[in-house]
């Protein structure tokens, strides 16, 4: 994989590069711990103005059971600031670039802990227990048939897609 790091300012630009794998706390808080999981070059570079360069990323080894996620973290090292009129301001930033690398064979896995009607509303909880992120898009359900002997004929089916607006049936 290829990432291209452009500067667009008048001055050069100093990086350092740098791999985190990247977890999540059941709270949803960031957990990074720095990786050398993957390869990548170069780990520090000079962008000299209007300059680009592409940063190289490789796989020591696929992803196994589950995926593994990664940030790749593009930080500006601060050099010799260059002299100006007055007072100024120089801004440091730092980019971090998500990376996914997919289990060799998913599972699909959601499971539903709980559902509940409240003031004429259905609130769902899924646990997705997959050994990937997935992201619903759509939420499909089944209407009872009349009576049990009508399954064989049973074609009642409704879909809900993610603005909670009324169900269309296909």
């Amino acid at each position: 994989t290829l990432v291209t790091i452009g500067n667009d300012d008048e001055t050069p630009l100093q990086l350092q590069i740098k791999l985190v794998s990247w977890t999540q706390a059941p709270d949803g808080k960031d957990i990074y711990s720095d990786s050398d999981e993957l390869i990548y070059y170069p780990r520090s570079m000079t962008l000299g103005p209007k300059e680009s360069r592409v940063v190289r990323l490789g796989i020591k080894s696929p992803a196994q059971e589950r995926e593994r996620t990664y940030r790749l973290q593009i930080e500006d090292v601060p050099g010799d600031a260059a002299p100006t009129q007055g007072p100024a301001v120089k801004f440091r930033y730092r980019f971090s670039i998500p990376i996914f690398l997919p289990p060799q064979a998913p599972k699909r896995v959601a499971e539903v802990e709980g559902l509940t009607v409240k003031g004429g509303k259905v609130q769902l909880q899924v646990a997705n227990r997959e050994q990937a992120l997935r992201r619903a898009q759509a939420l499909g359900y089944l209407t009872r048939p009349k009576n049990e002997t009508d399954f064989p004929d049973f074609d009642q089916r409704m879909s809900v897609s993610g603005s909670g607006s009324d169900p269309e049936t296909p």
